[in-house]
């Protein structure tokens, strides 16, 4: 099983405005900025997108927060903004023929640096299409 780790801090897609073009916000300018690292980190680790990838959005802790709170918030769910379905939108935007993709799973957690984690759901569940088929009573 192939595990990508990126270790680029997310950063969620912003609504893009035909100004954006010639107006640089700071917004769109940090969109843009994470999209090239993405993209060189990606080339660098020669990465396959799975069919159904799972996907772990590592947050950056605040730097005010104590050693205390760190340790307490690591790894727990992230509950605040950036939103999930941002981030999956930035994430959609870095794959050139996504029309193969089916289901996305996932996560964003507290972590002490920010990165990206993606693997193949069919290795982590493999009876995910059971299950399915079994939401909707084909069996």
């Amino acid at each position: 099983m192939k595990i990508y780790k990126l270790p680029v801090a997310p950063v969620a897609k912003p609504r893009m405005t035909r100004s954006d073009t010639w107006k640089k916000r700071p917004a769109t300018t940090r969109y843009w900025a994470f999209k090239d690292a993405i993209n060189l980190e990606m080339n660098r680790q020669d990465f396959v997108m799975p069919d159904k990838p799972f996907i772990i959005f590592n947050l950056p802790m605040p730097p005010g927060w104590s050693k205390k709170k760190k340790l307490t918030m690591s790894g727990t769910y992230h509950r605040q903004k950036p939103d999930i379905d941002n981030l999956i939108k930035s994430w959609d935007s870095w794959i050139k023929d996504d029309s193969y993709i089916a289901c996305v799973f996932a996560v964003k957690l507290w972590a002490v640096e920010g990165s990206i984690i993606i693997c193949d759901m069919n290795y982590i569940l493999t009876d995910v299409d059971d299950l399915l088929d079994k939401s909707f009573n084909k069996k």
